[in-house]
């Protein structure tokens, strides 16, 4: 378990928790050109940790 998340499990799109009960989203500083299409974006939802490779390879 990391350190900023209070739980055992990856919540979806890069969602962790701290030990403080808040909510932090970990976004890739690239993170339009892995949404051009809607390939990319389909498959980002599904993700819990976003796979930067594979959207650029969606691209």
């Amino acid at each position: 378990m990391g350190k900023l998340t209070a739980v055992s499990k990856a919540e979806q799109c890069d969602w962790v928790k701290d030990r403080y009960g808040l909510s932090w989203q970990i976004v890739p500083a690239n993170i339009g050109e892995l949404q051009h299409n809607s390939a990319q974006i389909q498959a980002m939802m599904q993700m819990k940790k976003i796979d930067i490779q594979r959207l650029l390879d969606l691209a």
